[in-house]
């Protein structure tokens, strides 16, 4: 198990089952502040930029090509509009956190705050998580649908299922077998939560090239 993994899926759950709806003024950029607040509560000097003696093991933005650090993981380039993984050219992802040696990090956990499906922004987060070029031993999505007149209901609640379910497979197609194949054995929690201001609704796929079912919890710590 890598380390910090129980520590990042608490700081995770925290933000699925105890953030309140606060309206529609929240940005992604607000998980990404409280996640950070919870796991360095939670894990001293994780990220002390003042003690030299510590190495950083908490990156944002982790890119997964810089040339000037030595990083040659997933290049992606973006073409008619749809982002695809490639294996020329010098330009990576960014993954909103990774948790680990720097250029090699063991977690990469991805965030989206939104006020409606975004099947290709979503798709190119599981990409990056899923990328077999990318270093990760554990990954974690997290994307928040912002419901102020309530969860999904019907025909739009099956809709939104779907949409989740297609946007993985489309990542996964999009790897392909070859390179850039998901790593099997690879621990995934990925998770997408409708957020009203009276109920929460989760969506959950716990293993690389599975599905998502609804009602199916949160990521589970591990035993």
């Amino acid at each position: 198990m890598p380390e910090l993994w129980t520590d990042v899926l608490g700081a995770v759950n925290s933000i699925l089952m105890d953030m309140p709806y606060h309206g529609l003024l929240l940005n992604e950029r607000y998980l990404h502040h409280f996640f950070s607040h919870r796991i360095q509560s939670a894990v001293p000097k994780l990220m002390d930029l003042l003690d030299t003696g510590m190495p950083l093991r908490l990156h944002p933005e982790w890119p997964t090509y810089k040339e000037a650090t030595g990083i040659d993981c997933g290049k992606y380039r973006k073409v008619d509009k749809r982002y695809l993984a490639v294996d020329t050219g010098k330009k990576g992802g960014f993954v909103d956190f990774a948790l680990g040696p720097y250029p090699n990090p063991e977690v990469g956990v991805e965030f989206k705050l939104l006020g409606g499906w975004q099947a290709e922004g979503v798709v190119f987060d599981y990409m990056k998580l899923l990328d077999g070029r990318n270093p990760f031993k554990a990954i974690v999505s997290v994307v928040v649908l912002l419901r102020p007149n309530g969860l999904s209901a019907a025909g739009r609640k099956e809709a939104i299922h779907t949409a989740i379910n297609l946007a993985y497979k489309e990542a996964l197609l999009r790897l392909g077998e070859g390179l850039f194949a998901p790593v099997a054995d690879r621990l995934q929690r990925f998770v997408v939560t409708e957020l009203a201001p009276q109920a929460r609704r989760h969506w959950y796929n716990g293993t690389v090239g599975a599905t998502f079912a609804e009602g199916a919890g949160i990521p589970p710590l591990p035993q």
